[in-house]
């Protein structure tokens, strides 16, 4: 495997890594999927961290130009014609996605052990959404609250988690 690899691109799902990855070896350019689902045996932790498409350094700005191409169009079922996507109506969808993995770790973490992994997890998913937000002038408020909310909620609950923590450690060794 090639050294000096970057992140391209960070997918929800294995099918449209492939699909991109496809575009771009088509393309000529070597792309790489890097997903964690300890060996396919937990599939679900893709869902936390995404699918990575990498690509070299060297490439990574012609391989921005092909995705961009490539996520721009979709094929209609009407007229099988070819209908361009405005930039920022993809970069809401992709925020509402992002908010959606968030939302998801946040549920997940609630009253479980790995709450101390998912909660920064669902942090940084929900940060990730509001930066593509933030780049966007359409976007609407009932969206941007809601990512302030999981942003909120995130942080607020993994203070709680790691105080409840710090007193169970002192209760247990220190008698208090």
């Amino acid at each position: 495997m090639p050294e000096n690899l970057v992140t391209l691109r960070v997918f929800n799902s294995e099918v449209e890594a492939e699909l991109a990855k496809g575009q771009l070896e088509g393309s000529g350019i070597p792309a790489y999927i890097f997903k964690d689902g300890c060996g396919n045996m937990y599939p679900n932790l893709q869902l936390a961290r995404g699918i990575e498409l990498k690509v070299q350094a060297m490439d990574e700005a012609q391989a921005q130009d092909v995705l961009r191409v490539y996520t721009l169009r979709v094929i209609t079922d009407e007229d099988d014609e070819d209908e361009v996507i405005n930039q920022e109506t993809m970069m809401i969808n992709e925020a509402k996605n992002l908010t959606k993995k968030a939302f998801f770790l946040l549920i997940i973490s609630i009253g479980t052990v790995p709450g101390l992994i998912t909660l920064p997890m669902a942090f940084t998913q929900s940060r990730q959404a509001l930066g593509l937000i933030n780049r966007t002038k359409s976007a609407s408020t009932l969206l941007k609250a809601g990512i302030w909310t999981i942003i909120m909620l995130s942080g607020f609950m993994t203070i709680v988690y790691i105080a409840i923590a710090m007193m169970s450690f002192m209760k247990k060794y220190s008698g208090f």
